[in-house]
This record gives C-alpha cells, sequence and structure tokens, in this order.
C-alpha cells in the first residue's frame, strides 16, 4: 500500500509537471520545425510549406506554414494567405508581422508565443504562420467547413413546426439559435474540456432573463472536470448532475432549435457540446418530460388531452404489469368472476408462475426493441415487428404464455413510446414494482410508489426542485404543466424557474365582443 501511495505520487507530480511545461517559439525557425515534428510524431498529414518573404531591400526571409491536412481548407489557405503573402514587398523597417495582420483579410487572426497553444490550434484546424527571427507566430482560421446538412432531426419529428435540427458544429448552431433569438442579450461562451480530445462546451443563456446564480453554478462545475476527453454530450450531462446515482435525468436535451430557443427565453441554460447535435439545458423538470414542442402548435384544448394521455401512459407503462400480478395473484376479489375464469382457464397448463413469465416476456420485449433499433434502419423496424409477432403467437399456442399476459406486457411496452425522454426510467420502475407486488401485493406496490415519489420530490436541476410547480407548489405554473391554457393566459414565465424578467408579454390584442366593432 505505501509503495502504491508512493508511486501514484510520483505520477501526479509528473503529470502535473508536465501540464505546466511551457515552450516558447524560437527565434530559429529550422527549430521550430524539429520541435512540431517531434511533437506531432512526424504525422502524415502535418504539412510544413517553406516560403520566402521578398524584403524591399532585395533579401528574402524564410517563413513556414503549418497545418494539418483534412483539417485546413486548401484552397483558401493558397488564396488568402498563400498568394497574398508572395505577392507582397514587406518593408524592412516595419515588422513582419504587422504587416501581414494588416494585409491578410481573414476572419480569425491570433498573435502567440507559446509553441504548444499553437499545436492544440493547429489540431482544432488552424493555420500557423511562423517567421524566422521572429519569437511568435501567427494563428489563422481556415477551418475546412465540412459537415452536415441541417436537417430534420429523428427524435424531434414535427407534423406542423420548424424542419430544422442541430448538427455537430458549434459555429452553425449557434448561428441557429442566433436566428431565433436576434438579440445582444443572447450571450454564449466557451469552455475547453478534456485534455486530449479538446472539445469545446459553449454555454449560452438570455443575460436579461436567466437567474446569474445558474449561469455561475454551471460554469463552476465545467471548471472542475478534468478529464482525459469527452466523447458525447451524455458524459457531459452525468458530471454536471446533481444527482449523478439517480435513474431521473435531471437536464434537459433537444436537437431542435426551436425548442431550445423558446427554454432560454424562460430562463434556462443551454449548454452545446462541439461534435454533438443533443443540445442540453438546465434547469430541467419532470413534467417536461410529458410535454410535446407541438403543444405549443395546437389549440389549448387537444393539447391539454394529449398532456393528460401522456400522464395516463406513463402511470399504465409503469404500473400495469404489477398491478395485473397483484390482481391474479393476491388480490383475486377484485377480478369480476367471468374475467377470472377466463384468466384461470389460459393459465392451464403453462409452465412457469405469473411473475417469472411477466418478466421474461418484459426482457423479451426489450430484447427485440433493442435488436430493431440496432440493426440497419431497413430491416429492423420489420425485424423488431415480425420478431414480436411470431413469438407471442408461437409462445401462446406452444402453452408456454398466456394470451392475457402478452396483452399487459404489451400494453405497457407500448405506451413506453408515447413518454420517450423518460423510455429509459419507465422499463426499469416497471420491473423494480413486480417483485414487491408479488410478495405484498398492493400494499408492496403502493410502497415502492411512494418511495418513488419521495426520491423525485428529493431530486434537483441546478438547484430548481424537478417536481416543480408540484412541490414547490406554484398554482400559476400549472396552467402550462399537464394541461395548457390559451397564450393569453400565459402572461408570465414559470415561477419554478428561477428568472430576472417574471412578465413574458405586456400586451396582445382585445378580444372584440361588441357587434358594433364587427367588420
Amino acid at each position: 500500500m505505501f509503495n502504491f501511495l508512493r508511486n501514484f505520487k510520483k505520477t501526479s507530480a509528473y503529470i502535473k509537471k508536465d501540464e505546466n511545461k511551457t515552450m516558447f517559439i524560437d527565434k530559429s525557425i529550422e527549430k521550430n520545425e524539429r520541435e512540431l515534428r517531434k511533437i506531432m510524431g512526424n504525422s502524415p498529414d502535418l504539412f510544413i510549406r517553406e516560403l520566402h518573404l521578398k524584403i524591399d531591400n532585395n533579401q528574402k526571409r524564410t517563413a513556414f506554414i503549418v497545418g494539418i491536412d483534412g483539417l485546413v481548407d486548401d484552397l483558401s489557405v493558397r488564396q488568402q494567405i498563400v498568394e497574398p503573402l508572395l505577392s507582397f514587398t514587406f518593408d524592412s523597417n516595419k515588422s513582419i508581422i504587422d504587416v501581414i495582420k494588416e494585409r491578410l483579410y481573414v476572419k480569425d487572426m491570433e498573435i502567440e508565443n507559446n509553441l504548444n497553444k499553437c499545436v492544440l490550434q493547429i489540431l482544432k484546424g488552424s493555420t500557423l504562420i511562423l517567421i524566422d527571427g521572429y519569437l511568435a507566430g501567427i494563428l489563422l482560421n481556415e477551418e475546412k467547413s465540412a459537415e452536415r446538412a441541417i436537417e430534420e432531426p429523428p427524435t424531434g419529428i414535427a407534423v406542423s413546426g420548424s424542419r430544422e435540427g442541430f448538427v455537430e458544429k458549434n459555429d452553425t448552431n449557434i448561428a441557429l439559435l442566433r436566428q431565433r433569438i436576434a438579440h445582444p442579450s443572447l450571450k454564449f461562451k466557451s469552455y475547453t474540456i478534456g485534455d486530449y480530445s479538446q472539445t469545446e462546451v459553449v454555454v449560452a443563456f438570455m443575460d436579461e432573463i436567466v437567474n446569474p446564480q445558474i449561469v455561475d453554478r454551471i460554469e463552476q462545475k465545467l471548471k472542475q472536470i478534468e478529464v482525459d476527453d469527452i466523447s458525447s454530450s451524455g458524459q457531459i450531462e452525468q458530471y454536471l448532475s446533481d444527482h449523478p446515482y439517480s435513474i431521473f435525468p435531471t437536464a434537459g436535451n433537444s436537437e431542435r432549435p426551436d425548442q431550445v430557443a423558446a427554454m432560454l427565453m424562460e430562463g434556462r441554460v443551454a449548454l452545446l457540446i462541439n461534435g454533438s447535435p443533443v443540445i442540453l439545458y438546465y434547469p430541467s423538470l419532470f413534467l417536461e418530460s410529458l410535454h410535446d414542442f407541438e403543444d405549443y402548435s395546437s389549440k389549448p384544448f387537444y393539447a391539454s388531452f394529449t398532456r393528460l394521455l401522456r400522464f395516463t401512459a406513463f402511470l399504465l407503462s409503469i404500473m400495469l404489469p404489477a398491478v395485473y400480478i397483484c390482481a391474479v395473484n393476491i388480490h383475486k376479489g377484485m377480478i369480476p368472476s367471468k374475467l377470472l375464469l377466463s384468466l384461470e382457464e389460459s393459465r392451464e397448463g403453462v409452465p412457469f408462475p405469473l411473475v417469472q413469465e411477466t418478466i421474461m416476456l418484459l426482457l423479451l420485449f426489450e430484447i427485440v426493441r433493442e435488436a430493431g433499433i440496432r440493426m440497419p434502419r431497413a430491416i429492423g423496424q420489420a425485424v423488431s415487428i415480425v420478431g414480436a409477432i411470431i413469438l407471442g403467437e408461437v409462445s401462446v399456442l406452444a402453452g408456454l404464455i398466456s394470451s392475457q399476459t402478452i396483452i399487459v406486457v404489451a400494453t405497457a411496452s407500448i405506451t413506453t413510446f408515447i413518454v420517450t425522454p423518460v423510455a429509459e426510467v419507465v422499463s426499469l420502475l416497471r420491473i423494480f414494482y413486480i417483485i414487491p407486488s408479488a410478495i405484498f401485493g398492493f400494499y408492496g406496490l403502493m410502497f415502492c410508489f411512494l418511495i418513488t415519489i419521495t426520491h423525485m420530490v428529493n431530486l434537483k436541476s441546478m438547484g430548481t426542485h424537478y417536481v416543480g410547480p408540484i412541490m414547490p407548489f406554484y398554482l400559476r405554473d400549472w396552467k402550462d404543466s399537464l394541461i395548457r391554457f390559451p397564450f393569453r393566459l400565459l402572461k408570465d414565465r414559470p415561477k419554478s424557474i428561477s428568472n430576472l424578467r417574471p412578465v413574458r408579454y405586456r400586451g396582445v390584442p382585445k378580444i372584440i365582443k361588441d357587434e358594433k366593432d364587427e367588420i
């Protein structure tokens, strides 16, 4: 143990020393070239092109252009960097770096004397200009703009809404948000996370609406993340979670720019992770998983009906198999006599107990669903549907499973797709409720349900209660919770989400009631 601790301290000290090591650009351009090739390990995609700059006293100065093939736009480098530098004669009395800053018209230009930082920027797609005799280089952003086209996201298909979805580039995603919120109050702050991946994470918020404490809390958590790499937005979500061991997601996510823009206007904070089209937003409430963004495009009556339908589907999905087991095994008196006889007849010859039968069917459904998701799209849906039908029908004919159990499990499984934001939670709770229900009946089911509610009440999302406006109770927010009132009555922003601008609008057209005012 002492040897392990001693070695661990040595390793930690070495890592800390290596991270703090700074290598500056040397006056000798040949030495800079050797250091670059040493750091990059003579990588074949590294290009170092030599140029000879003209000086007005018939002299020449050597310069290097450094970049990565595939990350740099070759045409842009040639037209905007190489050709202007070779066609211009530099004044010997002026600094070449100052002249280049005036001569080149590039979007992003930065003077840097730290060679390590230059390497990191090169690996992100920048181009470095090194000049012999100068202790600094010029970083130019000539990144190759290869990205996926903007299209409708597969996880947020709309009938009457926008067809735009986020992509894997933060620059494009920021522009999509700018198009929807054209106000200087929309702020963006960039952070780089991951010692090796150097992943850009952008924090977006409305400066005049959001509570500054929420922004500070998120920024402090981001600064505390010290990892080698960031591979997905889900990784950031788990690092920032106030309750990392809970099965309930305390962060919202979306691939729709219109939905994220609406969340920002309510006082939320969005996180854009470069390389992922999924945008996270905080705080997030549980009832929002029962909402759909198209609810705001429909009339409030139908939107309220669909929300209540989703809430009913959520309860059915997590509790129906457990209620079925309670009724058939323990509380048979609550079942009508004719239905009870039908159930007993269908179960004659079934070799498995009801609990084992139900769990087997639930696991079988999860297997078929996973197979349908992982297989190619052209055959995945057909395999999932046909596989479920064939397995269910053959199992009933063979006397392995009763038909009523298949109906119950199928109903619980289908309702899961109505509440997709919490589909993972539903699948776990459904199995979690079965065992206590089989042993203690409805008493065990209600006990587990109360444990779940107690756990949800104690959850917070960036300091905001997860089950608001139920607990704490905000009557004003019930206008847009399980039901949705008309927009005329949604004058105030949700009180469940702390914000600096509680009033959403100040005036709307009046309703005409007098016949004299009709046209």
